[in-house]
């Protein structure tokens, strides 16, 4: 076979292969220490890791995955756990994820737990063969927490929501904070006649109802007379009269999720209300669907995206050793984007 100007192997398709020994080329370095870069390890400086990447950039390079995992004895595979694929928070962590994994160059597997019926019955038949660790983006129940964290078989995980107390990393969203940014957009320029829509089954419900109680009661307003408890069974009808309930002073709306909050926005629209004009409506969760209708709906960024690439990041630290402390429940605070559905002060 011929060879390349760096000495690579030309293929059957007459493109070139790059391996190692170029590398160390193109680099002056020994292919053990070019392996060791490669492969993250804590015993190389971060100038020799970014002297090493370079080149690959450079050189086009593309490691053998077989090669890796026999040096390292790792598959560079994870999977991702979400309980449904159409939810924003999932597809946005999964978004983030694979960001991550690509400059990690690892391969990342999904698998969709779905409802709650059957979980654990779903769980006992996962294939988690050849895999190094996996990421939980959805919250599941203690029991079924359990069971999954022993079907991995005690291989490294990290999830979006609070998991210390059984071993695994944390990066999660500051849920109360979520609820505070509402109470205090609803609050500003003086409004008082506020409400809340509360569904108690949507996960974390209760922490950002809790932030959100906490500001208003700063503020002097009764949180407690501000919710409207509903569910998922609530219809449009049931909403509106509840916010025609509270009478025409009511100034300021805000919901549990973006969901609740685009039925709000439906059900003040009914009753003769101006969104963004004469009463403020706010969300929590900022889906991109909250981004496409008008009017746009004010909401929290939970920073779903950041969340999933922090999270391979940790779960591939902790798998080359590169970070070996204590497991850590780390908090990401959200932002309120502001959009037409919120009143002008």
């Amino acid at each position: 076979m011929g060879r390349n100007a760096v000495g690579g192997q030309v293929g059957m398709s007459g493109r070139n292969k790059v391996t190692i020994e170029d590398i160390s080329r193109e680099t002056g370095l020994s292919r053990g220490t070019i392996s060791r870069a490669l492969n993250d390890r804590p015993d190389i400086s971060a100038e020799t890791k970014a002297r090493v990447l370079a080149a690959v950039k450079k050189l086009n390079y593309v490691p053998s995955t077989t090669a890796r995992s026999l040096a390292t004895g790792r598959h560079f595979a994870v999977v991702v756990f979400v309980a449904d694929l159409s939810d924003s928070f999932s597809a946005e962590f999964l978004r983030g994820v694979l960001i991550q994994a690509e400059l990690a160059r690892y391969f990342v597997n999904v698998v969709e737990l779905g409802a709650t019926e059957a979980l654990a019955d779903r769980i006992a038949r996962l294939n988690l063969e050849r895999l190094d660790g996996a990421l939980l983006c959805s919250h599941i129940s203690s029991p079924e927490l359990a069971q999954l964290s022993e079907k991995l078989e005690g291989r490294l995980a990290v999830a979006a929501f609070p998991c210390v107390e059984v071993g695994h990393d944390s990066i999660v969203p500051d849920h109360a904070q979520s609820g505070r940014l509402v109470a205090e957009h609803l609050l500003g320029g003086g409004r008082r006649e506020i409400a809340y829509l509360h569904d108690s089954a949507v996960p974390f419900s209760k922490e950002r109802l809790a932030g959100f109680s906490e500001v208003s009661g700063a503020s002097g307003v009764d949180s407690s007379a501000a919710i409207i408890n509903v569910n998922s069974a609530s219809s449009a009808a049931e909403i509106a009269n509840a916010l025609r309930a509270r009478g025409p002073g009511l100034s300021g709306v805000a919901a549990t999720n973006d969901e609740l909050a685009v039925s709000a926005l439906v059900a003040l629209v009914s009753l003769g209300r101006q969104p963004g004009r004469d009463i403020t409506v706010v969300g929590q969760g900022n889906a991109a669907f909250a981004r496409g209708i008008a009017p746009q709906l004010s909401s929290t960024d939970l920073h779903a995206v950041d969340i999933g690439r922090r999270s391979m990041e940790m779960l591939v630290s902790r798998l080359c050793k590169t970070r070996t402390d204590a497991t850590q429940l780390v908090a990401i605070e959200p932002h309120l984007e502001v959009r037409a559905s919120s009143k002008p002060l």
